[in-house]
This record gives C-alpha cells, structure tokens and sequence, in this order.
C-alpha cells in the first residue's frame, strides 16, 4: 500500500481527491467563481472609468488666458508671447486682436442698419489669430470647419468666413475678399483711412446654432458676418491705422493637453521676471474640467473601495475555508509525510487542487463579465465597457499567486509539527 501511494503520481491524487470530495470541490469552485465575478466587474467598472477620464483630458480644451487690464502699462506684447511660450512650451496657442472694416467688394448678410441705408451695415468685424483652432469660438464647437483648412502662424491675408456669408455672395475657396479703412467711430482709425486690406479665403466655418431673427443685430456683431484673419494682417492694422506696437489687444490663450498640467503651468508663467502679472487679468478653466470630472471621479473612488473590499473578503473567506478543509485532511498529511512524500510535494498538490478549482470559477466568471458587460453599460453613464484581454490575463495571474500564497498560509501551521504529532489531533 505504501509502495502505491509513492509511486501514485501526483496529478493522480489531485484527481482522486476532488472526486472524492465533489461536494466540498464545488462550493470552493462556486466561491472563487462568486468572488472572481466581482472582482472582474470590479476591475471593468475601473477600468472604463479611467478611459473615461482619459477621453475626456483629451477632448477638453484646457487652456490658459493672459489678457490685459484697463492699465495703460498692461500690454500684452508679442515679446511677452514669446517669453511665455518658450518657459511654458505648451500644445499650441494663439495671440487675438479684434478690429473693424468696411467691406468693398461683397455685402454682409442684412441686420439693424440694412434696411436704413446706414453706412455701417457694411463694417465687419475681423478676428485676427495665430492659430484658428484655439479661438474661443471654435473651441466652444459654437464654430466648426466645414470647409477649407485652420488659419496657422506662417499665413499673410488670408481669410476664413461662415458658408451663411459665402452663400450670400456666392464666394467660395480661394477667393478674395477685400476691405477699406473709414472715417468711423467703431474702427478706432487713427491714420490711414482709404487704405485698402485684401484677404484670400481659405477656410469656410458653419455655426452650430444660426441666429434666426437679425433685425436687431449690428451686422458687424452677427456671427455670420464674423471674419477670421491671419495674426501678421491684425498686428499690421495696429501698427499701421491705430498706430500702436505689436501687441494682442485681446490677450492671448495657451493650450494644454491635459487639464491637470494647468497650475504647473500658471506657476511656470509668473516665475517670468520681467512682467508684473498683477498688471493682467490670468484665468484656467480648470474649473470647469473639475466640474465635468468629478461625477467619475467620485465613482473611480467608489469602485476602488469596492474592490478593496472584495479583495480582503475573498482573502479571509479563502484563508477561513482552506483552513478548515486542510485541518480535515491532517491524518491524511501525516501519513503522507510519513511515507515519504515531501512537504514541498504536498503543497504543490494541494496548490494544483486549488488553482484547478479557481481557473474552472475563473473562466466561468470571465465568460459570464465578458457577455454582461452591455448590461452594466445600461445601468451606468460611463464610456465603452468591456473586458480586455490583458487586464484578464493580469487578473488570473494575481489570481493564481494569491491561491498560492493562501495555500500556504493555511498550511504553516500544519507543517510546523511532525507527523506523529499530526496522527494524534482530532480531525474536524
């Protein structure tokens, strides 16, 4: 009989033990599947939390703006622009200057002063820019692209207008628009009347929301009639009509690609000792991404806790079963470790029984998560979830120490004892 048990193999024993003990076999089968299950739900609500998160640091359009207060000494240089830049490096960013025109050769689309033959129906108002992408207007995805390309820092008399404008005088890419210097108020001239800007179209907006009753609109102040312009055509009206250096009259905005870099980056910027930045108005929208985060946020916590949770009831509940059935199984020890059979060959079968019972939870826990995962979707208000192939694989692996490691935590004490001593307790 000893000579049997000896030269049984290994995975013979495994097999005769859990045949032996069906019963006990699938209620640890059932637990690891139970506690498998959340811990995967888990790890998939965490998981599409953070890619939520993600997607949302990169379609927020974090910025930082320096604008320059009512102080004739808060001037908003390209000088400054450039120091700013070069200390912060940001994605992308762009100067603003605003200013008004007459139009020459084509007609705004009619407001206020239209139908009373006033002069100022055909003054526009032109938004000069480093960088289209980054002005408010299309950033707030009030404006978006609808033809053409962005306005970049390299181009000179170059133009984007809405389509409601090209449509009503039947313009299209590549054309050319072009605008007069006049004696009036609103543009703020003073030298240079008569002088005549022409711009070549390249881009073609459409508003998300069209305004639909204009009678009481300025033309110059109607979306519509709103005209982009290159930043070097801007800093050149100033210098040339209003006669001022090359500055940007309505501040400049910095553009970060993730949210979170904001105060690093206002930091960096008032570290500049060459500028008083009490002289200027600085604002983050960092509040605003704040507020749109922190519903997941708050979940990404919750789940977290959850987790946490689970784990250390699956740790106790395993460390108190496996325990308990090993206490069960002291005799059969003994006589084990008396024949012959080491300790390190009684864990390891112990182990394989373990990790055979948890793989069979495990893949039915994996396969019951991965067909449930649009049922967890209709009950939650996050991004894509789904169960990824590495994140299973990270799981089972964890899965398979922690069996191992409680394994081995319910035998220690067993196997602190001799085998005559193991032969003389009482089993359970």
């Amino acid at each position: 009989m000893q000579n049997k048990i000896q030269r049984m193999s290994l995975w013979r024993r495994i097999e005769i033990r859990i045949k032996r003990e069906r019963k006990k076999a699938i209620v640890l089968t059932a637990a690891f599947f139970t506690l498998s299950l959340l811990i995967l739900i888990g790890v998939v609500l965490e998981t599409s939390v953070n890619n939520s998160l993600k997607e949302l640091r990169e379609q927020f359009f974090a910025c930082l703006t320096i604008e320059r207060t009512l102080d004739e000494e808060s001037v908003v240089s390209t000088k400054l622009a450039e120091d700013v830049v070069s200390a912060v490096k940001p994605k992308g960013w762009t100067g603003k200057n605003v200013y008004y025109l007459s139009m020459e050769n084509i007609s705004l689309i009619p407001g206020l002063f239209a139908p009373q033959g006033d002069e100022d129906a055909l003054i526009a108002k032109f938004i000069s820019c480093g960088d289209s992408r980054f002005v408010r207007e299309f950033t707030n995805e009030n404006f978006y692209l609808k033809e053409g390309r962005h306005l970049t820092r390299e181009d000179e008399k170059k133009a984007i207008i809405s389509d409601a404008l090209a449509e009503y005088n039947g313009l299209s890419l590549g054309d050319k628009i072009s605008s007069v210097v006049t004696d009036n108020l609103l543009i703020s001239a003073k030298q240079g009347i008569g002088t005549r800007y022409e711009y070549e179209i390249v881009g073609i907006f459409t508003l998300k929301d069209s305004e639909t009753d204009t009678r009481q609109r300025a033309e110059c102040e109607m979306l519509e009639n709103c005209l982009f312009v290159d930043e070097q055509s801007g800093l050149q009206f100033l210098e040339d009509i209003r006669l001022s250096e090359r500055q940007y009259t309505n501040g400049i905005t910095i553009w970060v690609p993730d949210p979170a870099e904001l105060p690093d980056l206002y930091d960096q910027m008032i570290s500049l000792p060459d500028y008083n930045w009490e002289d200027f108005f600085i604002n983050t929208n960092a509040e605003e991404y704040k507020q749109s985060a922190e519903p997941m946020m708050r979940m990404e916590q919750i789940v977290l806790i959850f987790m946490l949770i689970i784990i250390v009831i699956s740790v106790l509940i395993l460390i108190v079963l496996l325990t308990m059935w090993n206490h069960e199984r002291i005799h059969e020890m003994a006589i084990l470790l008396s024949i012959g059979c080491t300790k390190t060959n009684l864990f390891t079968q112990l182990f394989l029984e373990n990790e055979l019972l948890f793989s069979i939870g495990y893949i039915i826990a994996a396969l019951a998560v991965q067909f449930s995962c649009h049922i967890i979707k209709s009950f939650t208000t996050i991004g894509e979830i789904r169960l990824a192939i590495n994140i299973l694989l990270l799981a089972g692996v964890a899965g398979t120490i922690l069996t191992g490691l409680i394994t081995a935590a319910s035998l220690i004490k067993m196997f602190r004892k001799p085998p005559r001593e193991l032969l003389t307790i009482q089993q359970i």
